[in-house]
């Protein structure tokens, strides 16, 4: 399940969203410059991104596991390896073998299911995001309005859920990578979306 983010009233869950592997870096635990407060420690296994802040003596700064701190691990974890080559790459947990695979579901159903990390969405590989100077047309910018739960398949397989496109003078912003509760369905800018 997805949870609240900092700030917000507790129960009120936050959407799922998507990250790009900037975004996620961001989330490291350590204090933010703006606020002086602690960021939340987020954390990748295989493109489900954790909230792993209940374990930030692990996770955080100063932690035994603080380098997979706003990083994607699976395959670091699957191998158990702290080799920095093995970080931030999701699409290699895709070619792990039988031995290790089967240890990064553990990982994944550990977090899920037995620590109750909240999900906070996917981690969308720089390789899946659409180019920078890419076309859209207003037919194509009205399909993507935010109200959508259809399960994303196709170009968007991977994605927590489908593109929110909003479009001011000539750019084109997708606001499912951090913009959902404001854009996306019963946000008080979805009317922007789409």
């Amino acid at each position: 399940g997805v949870t609240t983010d900092v700030g917000e009233e507790e129960g009120e869950p936050e959407p799922p969203r998507n990250f790009t592997a900037k975004q996620l870096r961001h989330f490291d635990g350590t204090k933010d410059e703006k606020t002086d407060e602690e960021k939340p420690v987020y954390l990748s296994v295989s493109g489900t991104v954790f909230d792993v802040s209940k374990g930030r003596d692990f996770y955080g700064p100063g932690g035994p596991y603080e380098q997979f701190a706003g990083r994607e691990c699976g395959v670091a974890l699957a191998t158990m390896s702290f080799d920095e080559t093995l970080l931030d790459n999701v699409e290699a947990c895709k070619e792990l073998g039988v031995g290790d695979k089967a240890e990064l579901d553990n990982w994944k159903e550990k977090f899920e299911h037995y620590r109750c990390y909240p999900i906070m969405g996917r981690l969308v590989p720089d390789a899946k995001l659409p180019p920078s100077d890419r076309v859209v047309a207003v037919e194509e910018l009205s399909k993507f309005n935010g109200l959508s739960d259809e399960v994303p398949k196709g170009e968007y397989e991977g994605y927590a859920r489908m593109p929110i496109l909003v479009g001011a003078l000539d750019k084109v912003f997708d606001c499912s990578f951090g913009g959902v509760p404001m854009y996306g369905k019963d946000g008080p800018y979805n009317k922007f979306a789409g």
